[in-house]
């Protein structure tokens, strides 16, 4: 049975926007996938209400965790926060599409360091950061985030 791994998180701070980056290897499916709950619910009760998941090193995706992130989306968003996603390949960037929630989530590309919304996340952009200037100082962390490594 393959495992998830949940790196140290990075919390970053732009223009009074606080964003917390949570990397994800390995596995996550319906055996791994409660010990993502588990993280974003403990993230959610110490305030931290923007996530972003860095799935860069997710080898495989099924669609139990994709509940449980709609879920933290849902729960974060009660506090005007939001989860967003980063790293994404090919791979699994399809499993968003066909599901639909390429829609309802905010993606990050990062491609040679550089950062750029995902086109297809323009719904997600706009329900979930309430303002232009929470738009850029998000984008801004993303982008310190990419530079650090």
């Amino acid at each position: 049975m393959a495992n998830l791994k949940i790196g140290d998180s990075t919390l970053l701070t732009t223009d009074g926007v606080e964003v917390l980056f949570l990397p994800l290897k390995g596995h996550i499916d319906v055996y791994t996938s409660p010990k993502l709950k588990g993280k974003l619910i403990d993230y959610a009760g110490e305030g931290k209400f923007s996530i972003i998941l860095d799935l860069k090193d997710v080898e495989f995706l099924d669609a139990s965790p994709l509940g449980i992130m709609v879920g933290g989306l849902k729960r974060l968003k009660c506090h005007n926060g939001m989860l967003g996603i980063v790293g994404t390949h090919e791979k699994l960037l399809k499993i968003f599409q066909i599901t639909g929630l390429i829609k309802v989530f905010p993606f990050w590309e990062i491609v040679d360091g550089v950062v750029t919304e995902g086109n297809a996340s323009e719904g997600a952009f706009n329900s979930l950061l309430s303002s232009i200037l929470q738009r850029a100082a998000v984008l801004k962390c993303v982008q310190k985030y990419a530079n650090q490594d």
